[in-house]
């Protein structure tokens, strides 16, 4: 059967954002086939693509045998779109519309007459084919959208989410309609979120997470994949235990969802049951209910989809491949580590004030500032050893290497890291001379890196944190930190955060050796 869509490793990418990468699909001439994902897996990206209403930025897609780049116009006189949103305008009537429609796409006046009539006939909007369209309902909306892409009867149509905030009634008319044109040979690409309508209509099923083709075959070959049936059983009498045991000899136990039910896993389906319900009634147990339960179309969703959310979206973006959070991460628990040792320096120092200790230094004749150094380079110092660890546990569980130039800069950002939050810490110790500021010694060091992207790109940060995060100055640290685990090194990337820890460093500085003349030290 020859390919009415054929994709082969097709891209998009917007600015870092990876939306589709890679997809490879085939769909067959006279086939219905359901795209399915979650949002913002990339399903409008791609039928935008494949509509040629967006270019790709990698790889290759035909649709009715035409390239969708080169031969954009042979693609667009091939196909129907009706997309997520209809597209009408609420001024003109029905019939004005598909008319205007088929006059685009440059049928003859009469026989746009005569299609538009048949079509609003077929869609059972003939009756209101002279009301304006802002008075249709959205059933009425969606079946004249179809009939607007109908009208140049084309070889290939994409319906994106055509049943979308539909009532059971006009749904199903749509399902009816569908089913009507892919009998009459129309090849019918249909992305949806609800998994009955793919499993009631898609003759092959492809699923899209996060940029990827995740699974694809027949409903019922992917539900098989999931495993056998199960029966579900309440109990009317007797021990749940002792059903358990029962039921174990027939087939694998699944986990129970209450104490009330049992359920296990039957090779045969219906044919295990009476093989069940006799095995329990020997045992003297009597049977509530039973129920057999299929693997569903939402299931394999589920367990194909489940880890979505912003694991799913990182893998989007270029440089994170499939496991690369581990080395997103480690920068950020290093830089952690060094700004818990840098505030600890300060609770030091505050001990040492109520103790006495410092006076006893600082009637020695090194000068203040002598001090001050100190504190700030032991903890320089300190912060290298649980940066180490950390890098020793990542590592193993899948962190990449950052090379040796990478781990360099990373260990210079984290000493400097601690520096700056000992500086801070100093401050507040020579300024309130009590261990009570240590809770705002933390807070405030700890708050500066969580206002970064500390755990998510900053194209995935929202609202107020994003654009508190892009001017942030502990974010360019982190993303100078970083180079060598999500990337390479490069100046580029690492002078912004060299500025940054020279900026803070130049103020807390100033501010801790105020503290120290105000306070006659």
């Amino acid at each position: 059967m020859a390919a009415a869509i054929a994709v082969a490793a097709l891209e998009r990418s917007f600015d870092d954002v990876l939306a589709v990468r890679g997809v490879d699909l085939e769909v067959g001439e006279g086939e219905i086939y359901g795209f399915l994902g979650p949002n913002g897996a990339g399903k409008t990206t791609t039928v935008r693509m494949l509509t040629t209403l967006l270019l790709p930025t990698g790889g290759r897609a035909t649709v009715a045998g035409h390239d969708v780049v080169s031969e954009a116009r042979r693609v667009r006189a091939s196909i129907g779109v009706a997309l997520q949103e209809a597209a009408l305008d609420p001024l003109m009537t029905g019939r004005e519309l598909i008319r205007l429609q088929a006059t685009l796409q440059g049928l003859p006046g009469a026989e746009g007459r005569r299609r538009a009539d048949d079509l609003l006939e077929r869609v059972d909007l003939a009756d209101a084919a002279d009301h304006r369209v802002g008075t249709y309902s959205g059933g009425m909306q969606r079946r004249l959208d179809l009939a607007a892409a109908l009208v140049h009867e084309p070889r290939v149509l994409f319906l994106d989410e055509p049943t979308t905030g539909l009532d059971p009634v006009s749904r199903k008319t749509i399902w009816e309609e569908v089913r009507a044109l892919n009998d009459e040979g129309t090849t019918v690409f249909l992305t949806t979120q609800y998994l009955e309508e793919a499993d009631q209509l898609a003759d092959n099923v492809g699923i899209i997470d996060s940029g990827r083709i995740v699974a694809e075959g027949t409903p019922a070959a992917l539900k098989a994949e999931l495993g056998h049936p199960h029966i579900r059983l309440q109990l009317a009498e007797g021990s749940i235990a002792a059903a358990e045991e029962v039921c174990g000899r027939i087939g694998p136990l699944l986990p129970p969802v209450d104490g009330k039910t049992v359920l296990v896993e039957v090779e045969h389906g219906a044919g295990d049951i009476p093989r069940v319900v006799r095995a329990l009634d020997e045992a003297g147990i009597e049977v509530g209910s039973l129920e057999l339960v299929r693997p569903s179309l939402d299931d394999v969703f589920v367990a194909k989809t489940g880890l979505n959310g912003v694991f799913g979206a990182l893998t989007q973006l270029r440089g994170f491949e499939v496991g690369a959070y581990e080395s997103f991460i480690v920068p950020v628990s290093m830089l952690q580590g060094a700004g818990f040792t840098g505030a600890a320096a300060g609770v030091n120092l505050a001990r040492d004030i109520e103790q006495g200790w410092l006076d006893r230094l600082l009637v020695s004749p090194a000068p203040r500032w002598v001090l001050l150094a100190g504190t700030v380079l032991a903890a320089s110092a300190r912060a290298l050893i649980p940066a180490t660890f950390v890098l020793a546990i990542a590592l193993p569980l899948g962190a990449g290497w950052p090379g040796i130039d990478g781990l360099l800069v990373t260990y210079f950002m984290v000493a400097a890291m601690a520096a700056v939050a000992a500086c801070w810490g100093s401050m507040l110790a020579l300024r309130f001379k009590s261990q009570s500021a240590a809770p705002l010694m933390q807070a405030a060091t700890m708050g500066a890196i969580l206002l970064t992207p500390a755990y998510a790109p900053l194209v995935l940060l929202q609202g107020w944190l994003q654009d508190v995060a892009r001017v942030n100055p502990v974010t360019q640290v982190l993303d100078a930190a970083r180079q060598g685990f999500v990337g390479g090194v490069s100046w580029a990337e690492t002078w912004p955060g060299l500025l940054a820890l020279a900026g803070l460093l130049a103020l807390l500085v100033a501010l801790a050796l105020r503290e120290m003349r105000r306070t006659g030290a």
